[in-house]
């Protein structure tokens, strides 16, 4: 037997086998490829003209949405105030991604990719209303008068496919349930080690007191937090933001022709600087704005679907401008700081890339900018995302599951800061690409009623 198998050998020689690391990294290539970002910008298109222009033409109509008390709202049924769902929809979704991610999109892009990004963003504000309409159009009340909602509700309800719902419902809780606790506790621990020397034993113990004090309450509670926490972050990041642009005041009309001309331009943005063509200008820049504001992952039909309403067109302006800030105040925000500062061909990537923009007007102060800006972003997130696992395993097994686990995504976080991730970055990058293709496919597919439904409660 061993002889045969070294003849074997001869003939079949064998290759190395594949890590973990190395498949999910292959998967999450395949469903994040250029194939499925061209879907994206197609569905985000269709939605786009489809719905008359609602970005353009709804959006002063989307901050009265967000801004405005609904006569009888808590008597309307739902979880929260539209309000707060605004509030805890933009803690899940504005995490470090949107310093760390839009630094090494521009990085590797260059300058160009702050174009692309705002063309994909621009998009994407169509796609994030239909997605919140339907959530909250196809939502359901358990029978202890309380209210769930998501995609897979849609999935079932909309387009009765119970199937697809359960394996929607299955890819979104696991993926909520790892990548959230996982990796944004281990971009503090590492953020906090780095910048103030805090061990990673003592940042584990912390977030585990700190995630638990708010997860194990539910969503009531995540959003009585997040409507304290988001308006700090925003300000202390857009706010010291704005420093920078003031110091560099001389720079910023160079600096958008530049952004510009690099979105265009088949040469290197500056002389010598590889990979800041047009295509990869293309490909960080929408990627980035696809990412970041989570249009497509469905995750705003959880929450606005559950929204204290009566006017389902009304959560999806709300969530049209969820989309506006995370991606034209944020993820813009980084960017203008990286590309005005001049730092963005540095060779730095990520955080410290941001950090050294901050240093070249705020010498000494940038570093704790972005490094407490880092924390709440991430811990915003942390909190936000735990509530679509809850609500992705309790449509698979009831409400029974909702505490064990709260518990276990508590569990799971101290794990995380301790730990290295980068396989759990990748195993997320691929849920969440099979996720949001589901997504998409329901989206298309009940685009007519979500037309209607604007029609009709528009007229």
């Amino acid at each position: 037997m061993q002889r045969r198998d070294l003849a074997l050998g001869k003939v079949f020689p064998r290759h190395p086998r594949m890590t973990a690391e190395q498949l999910f990294s292959v998967l999450s290539g395949a469903v994040w490829g250029p194939p499925t970002l061209v879907f994206f910008l197609l569905v985000s298109f269709y939605l786009t003209f489809r719905l008359g222009l609602p970005q353009i033409r709804s959006f002063r109509r989307a901050c009265v949405a967000a801004f405005s008390v609904e006569p009888g709202q808590a008597d309307q049924g739902g979880e929260i105030s539209p309000w707060r769902s605004f509030l805890t929809m933009l803690a899940g979704a504005i995490g470090s991604g949107n310093i760390a991610g839009v630094a090494t999109a521009i990085a590797t892009g260059g300058p160009g990719a702050v174009f692309w990004m705002w063309i994909a963003g621009g998009l994407s504000m169509a796609l994030k209303f239909t997605e919140a309409l339907l959530g909250f159009h196809f939502r359901v009340k358990d029978p202890d008068g309380r209210y769930s909602a998501g995609p897979m509700y849609y999935l079932r309800d909309g387009l009765r496919w119970p199937f697809l719902a359960a394996v929607f419902a299955l890819v979104a809780g696991l993926a909520a349930a790892s990548t959230g606790p996982m990796v944004q506790s281990n971009t503090i621990s590492t953020v906090l080690e780095s910048e103030f020397s805090v061990p990673r034993w003592v940042s584990a113990a912390s977030l585990f007191v700190a995630v638990f004090l708010v997860v194990i309450g539910g969503l009531k509670r995540i959003a009585a937090w997040a409507e304290k926490l988001v308006p700090l972050k925003l300000l202390l990041y857009v706010g010291g933001s704005l420093l920078v642009f003031v110091f560099f005041l001389d720079r910023l009309p160079a600096t958008l022709l530049l952004i510009f001309q690099a979105a265009f331009s088949p040469q290197a943005a500056l002389g010598g600087f590889a990979g800041a063509g047009v295509w990869q200008a293309m490909r960080f820049g929408l990627a980035r704005g696809v990412y970041a504001n989570e249009a497509g992952l469905g995750t705003a039909a959880y929450l606005y679907g559950v929204s204290q309403s009566r006017l389902p067109v009304r959560q999806g302006l709300i969530a049209m401008l969820d989309c506006f800030v995370i991606t034209f105040i944020t993820c813009t925000t980084t960017a203008m700081v990286i590309t005005v500062s001049g730092v963005w061909s540095s060779g730095l990537r990520g955080a410290p890339l941001v950090a050294s923009g901050f240093h070249a007007a705020l010498p000494g102060w940038g570093g704790w900018i972005v490094a407490v800006s880092c924390t709440l972003f991430a811990y915003t997130n942390l909190i936000g995302w735990s509530y679509y696992g809850e609500k992705s395993f309790e449509f698979l097994l009831g409400r029974k599951v909702a505490l064990p686990y709260r518990w276990a995504y508590c569990l799971i976080v101290p794990v995380g800061a301790i730990s290295t991730i980068d396989l759990v970055w990748l195993y997320g990058d691929f849920l969440n690409g099979l996720q949001a293709l589901f997504n998409l496919v329901a989206v298309i597919l009940l685009a007519g009623e979500a037309v209607s439904l604007f029609k009709n409660e528009i007229k």
